[in-house]
């Protein structure tokens, strides 16, 4: 009993620190794009709101594949795919943009 009741407090305090994190770095991205990326303010928001947006339905549209369609390890195998495909992309540029 004793290991239940810690494995809840541990869990509640994972997923407290989890949705700190979420909305700290959400501000956080508004106010790089305001003062650091010199956008204007309707806009840096517009855009975080529209990432924050995208990433909550993707992972709606993730689980439904998976549960109607590919399974749990496909999905996490073919998604963990494409992002490494376009990270190595993106980084390349990178890369050829400091040349």
């Amino acid at each position: 009993m004793i290991f239940f009741v810690a494995s809840m407090v541990v869990t509640a305090g994972n997923e407290m620190a989890e949705r700190m994190a979420y909305f700290g770095l959400s501000v956080n991205m508004v106010a790089f794009m305001f003062y650091v990326m010199h956008r204007p303010f309707a806009s840096s928001s517009n855009a975080v709101n529209n990432f924050l947006g995208i990433s909550q339905a993707s992972s709606v549209l993730g689980g439904f594949l998976a549960d109607a369609y590919l399974g749990r390890y496909w999905t996490i195998a073919i998604f963990t795919t494409i992002y490494l495909a376009v990270r190595f992309i993106t980084f390349r540029f990178e890369l050829s943009d400091q040349d």
